[in-house]
């Protein structure tokens, strides 16, 4: 069997650990903390899949994607909503730069049924995303659909 490699794309270490506690053999799982260190990775290595988190609360400034063009919005409410919706902002820059992988969001969009539409329509397709009850078996099926025959 092929190993699967998947790009974790998150500001903690969290999903990196649990990942690689949860799936075992068979999968390789490298780390990226911002959108340009996932730039970087994609860039210097083969990946089947990513594994994105939403929130980047703990990324610095100058490390988030995206501009917040509202006049409402500046300093500190413009760096949270960068932080909070960075996820889509990395996705939005990996597919411009012609990265087409699969994407699995750890976000749970089942309440946002437009949203997800939207997301998939704009920046889809091969897009997923996991329910916030997502068991390890969940999570290890949901890499194995991109395993290479």
């Amino acid at each position: 069997m092929n190993r699967v490699r998947v790009l974790v794309i998150e500001d903690g270490m969290e999903y990196t650990e649990r990942a690689q506690r949860w799936m075992g053999e068979g999968f390789v799982f490298e780390r990226a903390g911002s959108g340009p260190e996932a730039r970087r990775a994609l860039e210097q290595q083969d990946f089947d899949g990513v594994w994105l988190d939403m929130d980047f609360g703990r990324t610095p400034s100058d490390l988030l994607l995206g501009e917040v063009k509202s006049s409402r919005l500046e300093g500190e409410p413009a760096r949270a909503h960068l932080a909070a919706h960075q996820g889509l902002y990395i996705l939005a820059a990996l597919r411009e730069a012609g990265h087409a992988l699969p994407v699995l969001f750890s976000h749970d969009f089942g309440d946002m049924p437009k949203r997800w539409m939207h997301l998939v329509q704009r920046l889809g397709p091969h897009l997923d995303w996991l329910p916030e009850t997502a068991d390890p078996k969940t999570v290890r099926a949901r890499f194995l659909q991109w395993s290479r025959p």
